[in-house]
């Protein structure tokens, strides 16, 4: 198989200010790179690859990768057994993956989710 990470180019953006930070407030730093950083980064693009579709035609564009303290601790275990090879170990990890073109629904169309799939409000 060929090795891809030659092409596989994911930013990370680790900031002391995103410490703790909820995935909203890492959704609206999201937007603000792809209308600045990302921006430029497709003006320099190859033409083909950016002719499919424009923005937002490729998950680069559409979702971030968020790992806060639950996801991080869900792929380091614990208590590191080295008896046990990592090979063998499914530790069942995970990440936050947040769509940029999210939002929370307003309560009126909440309600209106709720009463057509006969939903009860959870907060009653």
């Amino acid at each position: 198989m060929e090795d891809l990470t030659e092409f596989l180019d994911i930013p990370a953006h680790e900031d002391a200010e995103l410490e703790g930070a909820s995935k909203d407030v890492v959704r609206r730093r999201f937007k603000v790179w792809l209308a600045t950083e990302a921006h430029r980064e497709r003006l320099h693009a190859d033409a083909k690859i950016m002719d499919i579709g424009g923005r937002g035609s490729t998950p680069r564009y559409l979702f971030c990768l968020h790992v806060d303290e639950e996801a991080l601790r869900s792929v380091i275990p614990v208590h590191q057994d080295t008896s046990v090879s990592d090979k063998t170990v499914d530790t069942g990890g995970f990440l936050n993956l947040i769509d940029a073109n999210w939002a929370l629904p307003s309560e009126e169309e909440a309600e209106e989710m709720r009463r057509e799939h006969e939903v009860e409000d959870p907060y009653d």
